[in-house]
């Protein structure tokens, strides 16, 4: 297993790796200098991913990833995965595309536990009335929204 933190514009990333995927991208309080391993090449692919998408840029993500989770989960984070920049979806519409429609509830609870926002981009789902929420705060929902050009927040 190989870590390193990443400065971002909402806080710092910690990544973790195991093996040759990717398996954690968590948001973290801690203010602390990055930390930048050099010799593992799935860290700075991601790295230079998420850079790139932080300062703006349109990224189709390459990294290989590996999320950890029920078979109900990876069902939701596959289909997640299929949500372009700057589009949305509702919990509901998520819901449906999982084949289970009435479990809009299930889908959030999934969302909740996705091990790789932004990767897997869970910020891209939305209550059918408002912004639903963020497992990495809705501040950081608004930031990454904003920043694809996919809700307006003025």
């Amino acid at each position: 297993m190989n870590s390193c933190t990443m400065k971002t514009p909402v806080g710092n990333l910690v990544l973790v790796t195991s093996g040759n995927k990717l398996t954690s991208c968590t948001f973290t309080e801690n203010s602390g200098p990055a930390i930048i391993p050099i010799d593992n090449l799935i860290l700075l692919q991601a790295i230079e991913e998420l850079t790139k998408y932080f300062s703006g840029v349109k990224v189709e993500f390459k990294t290989p990833l590996y999320a950890q989770g029920t078979r109900f989960q990876n069902i939701v984070w596959k289909n997640l995965q299929s949500i372009k920049w700057g589009e949305t979806i509702t919990y509901g519409e998520l819901a449906a595309e999982t084949g289970t429609p009435k479990a809009a509830r299930a889908v959030g609870n999934a969302l909740g536990k996705n091990p790789l926002p932004i990767f897997i981009p869970c910020h891209r789902v939305l209550a059918a009335h408002s912004l639903g929420g963020y497992s990495s705060g809705i501040e950081r929902k608004k930031f990454l929204l904003t920043l694809e050009r996919a809700f307006s927040f003025s």
